[in-house]
């Protein structure tokens, strides 16, 4: 009954393909679809488990795979699919009877140019020759095709795959993905992953993201392609524009600093007794017996660290033949790892993290030495480390509007008070609408909403985001922290560009009118002009501001400022320091 109904699939491809978008998380687009397969309605065979595990008790899994392959390209094209289409096939079936060539010929036969199909190996079924693969993905390369590979640190030989044929997209399994926000191993795989794939020049595709935490852990990463069921779910007819909620999510990424680590590191350092360069192997064998939770231990010269000597290099010793006999006599210092990260005890956890991420330590069971005055002190683990880097993630992702998705109050605190500490030339910028209370009384707060999520579309389209940044204080109320040398443009462009959308946002009797009436706060009916955007811009002097709190008066200072003026103006005020007179410099718009 099985083999009939299996047979019956594959020969009348009583198949249906579903596409699952898969998101550029740097541009915010679509840029491709993978195919997924299902079998007839109201058929055990309906999913791909049931399918493919016929299709495997009867040999059938290459005519299946290209039954799928050519439904998948077929209906892809009727549908009219903008972007890439990944097809799955595993390496099993390609390196049978150079049926590569067959996949060619589908994809030409569709019509698919060789920008527009990338073929994903994905590793159902264990692989024995690297040598037919590699010839496989040789002609799919010389036909202009690109290659990816699937479940990466799931499948039978993914990693060896990557090594061996460098495909030119990563996808990295979704058991990595749940629940990365809250686990710092995981988090921890998916960055190194990343940093390979950079310096290989691969893209990396998160696949099961099912959560915004999820997500917002993966922008902070840098991964740049994204893929699940909070970006879109496998359908016949899928989504062909991203969500405005996950557009929102995505964007708030592009600005955001991630929460300040005051703490310094010293708040996370352990005690531990070091060695010294001229004890012996069997001494340090010695002292991890009695300790068997110590993976390493630091070894010093004269107090001045030099690396350290870890659990698995002694095991390595010792366990060999005559292990103990020829060595445990020797010096420790013969044998120590000196790759290792060493840091002041003064240091930012912000800064020590920024070093984790770019040395070569990725041994969650090598130890960070800390210092002081140059001097052993003691170790911090690196799985703590990443333990707090997650949590101070975590509470950043926490402090951002919910309408907007930018920074709010929390995070621009902290910016100002770091480019303070760091002595830091800036500008910083106030935004406010002018009539936007009667406007919301008016046209009512769904509206008014609108408008709010206008302005900061024009603010992140309108900023460097490698030098400036952009907060959402709450309500009509922005910030922005400028480094660029074109704030200035930027500012006057943002201007220009609120006063020609603003119009969208009225009936045509109120731009007739240029306004609106209203009552005013006193309950008396007044006219309103049309919604405006005042700009007051402050640059404090880092020697007399003494943190966010200086900063945030002066800038409400120069906002009131450009509020008399009316209209979309932008104030630039002289004052730098809180003690010092406000005069006007310019004014901007009208």
């Amino acid at each position: 009954m099985r083999s009939s109904a299996i047979f019956g699939v594959i020969n009348r491809k009583q198949l249906e393909a579903v596409f699952q978008p898969i998101l550029d998380l740097s541009a915010s687009t679509i840029s491709g679809y993978e195919a997924l397969i299902r079998g007839p309605e109201d058929s055990r065979l309906r999913y791909p488990d049931a399918l493919f595990e016929d299709a495997k008790e009867m040999d059938l899994i290459i005519p299946l795979e290209f039954a799928c392959i050519e439904v998948a390209c077929r209906q892809y094209k009727e549908k009219r699919l903008k972007g890439i289409l990944f097809l799955n096939i595993s390496p099993m079936s390609l390196i049978k009877m150079h049926t590569e060539r067959h996949v060619v010929e589908i994809l030409k036969e569709y019509g698919f140019k060789k920008e527009e199909a990338v073929i994903e190996l994905s590793e159902k079924y264990p692989l024995e020759n690297y040598q037919l693969l590699n010839e496989s993905i040789t002609y799919i390369r010389e036909c202009g095709y690109e290659i990816a590979i699937d479940d990466l640190g799931a499948g039978y030989s993914s990693l060896r795959v990557w090594s061996e044929f460098m495909p030119e997209y990563v996808k990295i399994d979704r058991h990595f993905v749940d629940g990365i926000d809250n686990d710092p191993v995981k988090y921890e795989f998916v960055r190194s992953i990343q940093e390979i794939s950079r310096s290989l020049g691969c893209k990396v595709i998160a696949e099961g993201i099912e959560t915004r935490e999820e997500l917002k852990a993966l922008c902070a990463l840098g991964i740049t392609h994204g893929q699940g069921y909070l970006l879109g779910r496998p359908e016949s007819n899928p989504v062909t524009l991203v969500s405005k909620e996950t557009l929102g999510t995505v964007n708030h990424l592009r600005h955001v600093v991630y929460y300040r680590f005051k703490d310094s590191i010293s708040n996370l350092m352990e005690k531990c007794e070091p060695l010294s360069v001229s004890d012996s192997l069997e001494h340090v064998a010695d002292r991890m017996q009695s300790n068997p939770l110590v993976n390493c231990l630091p070894v010093i010269d004269n107090d001045i660290p030099v690396g350290v000597i870890t659990r698995k290099k002694i095991f390595e010793i010792f366990l060999s033949r005559y292990g103990r006999e020829l060595h445990s006599k020797n010096l420790v210092v013969n044998y120590i790892n000196n790759d290792v990260l060493i840091v002041d005890k003064d240091s930012s956890l912000a800064e020590v993290s920024r070093m984790f991420t770019a040395s070569n330590q990725m041994d969650m069971n090598i130890d960070i030495i800390v210092t002081h005055n140059s001097k052993y002190f003691g170790v911090v683990k690196t799985k703590k480390l990443l333990e707090k880097i997650t949590e101070q993630q975590i509470m950043s992702a926490r402090h951002s509007n919910p309408l907007t998705m930018l920074p709010g109050n929390v995070p621009i605190y902290e910016w100002i008070d770091d480019l303070l500490d760091r002595k830091q030339n800036f500008r910083f910028a106030y935004f406010d609408l002018n009539n936007f209370k009667p406007y919301n009384d008016i046209y009512g707060y769904s509206k008014g909403d609108e408008v709010i999520v206008l302005l900061a579309d024009i603010l992140k389209q309108n900023i460097e985001p490698e030098r400036d940044r952009i907060g959402h204080i709450g309500g009509d109320d922005f910030i922005a922290i400028f480094q660029s040398r074109d704030w200035e443009r930027h500012c006057q462009k943002i201007l220009d560009i609120f006063r020609s959308e603003i119009c969208l946002f009225y009936r045509d009797d109120d731009l007739r009118n240029n306004g609106i009436y209203c009552n005013d706060r006193r309950g008396k009916k007044q006219f309103f002009p049309l919604l405006s955007i005042a700009i007051g811009v402050v640059e404090p002097d880092w020697r007399y501001c003494q943190s966010h709190h200086d900063v945030s008066a002066l800038a409400s200072a120069a906002k009131s400022e450009a509020k008399k003026k009316g209209g979309n103006t932008m104030f630039l005020s002289r004052r730098r320091s809180p003690h010092l007179i406000v005069e006007e410099l310019d004014n901007y718009g009208t």
